[in-house]
């Protein structure tokens, strides 16, 4: 932990500053982390797809063990940077200008393509899920 993260910590836990308080720079960092995450909770979904050999209620009870694995993932990568994924977004909402100008800078031009990189894999993901689980999340009739 840096010594920036410590402190941050410190005056959480003292009700001093808020959790939406991140650097443009952390924020990127957690971003490409949970596009990490993001990549790694929709393969386990493919994965539970494929398994469930047709067994719809297994599926959706294995999707839901999912969800809640990857958001104990979340709560605790977010923590790392001491902030909550609702604050996470509400710092991209609040910072939206300065997010993407930060990004947009010739100088970061390398975490740009790795972050779209990693946006197209999460897409690609998601998608490979909607066809491998399309049969089982249809709705009984």
């Amino acid at each position: 932990m840096t010594v920036k993260k410590l402190i941050i910590s410190i005056l959480l836990a003292a009700g001093l500053t808020s959790a939406a308080d991140l650097a443009l720079e952390d924020y990127w960092q957690l971003n490409s982390l949970r596009l990490e995450l993001a990549a790694q909770e929709w393969q386990a979904r493919i994965t539970a797809a494929q398994q469930a050999n047709g067994d719809r209620k297994a599926f959706l009870a294995r999707n839901d063990a999912i969800s809640k694995e990857f958001a104990g993932h979340h709560r605790t990568l977010h923590g790392k940077y001491g902030t909550t994924p609702q604050d996470y977004i509400r710092f991209g909402s609040t910072h939206a200008r300065e997010i993407d100008s930060y990004l947009d800078a010739a100088e970061h031009a390398v975490l740009k393509r790795a972050i779209d990189q990693q946006r197209d894999r999460v897409q690609s993901l998601m998608q490979q899920f909607d066809a491998a689980a399309a049969s089982l999340l249809k709705e009984e009739k």
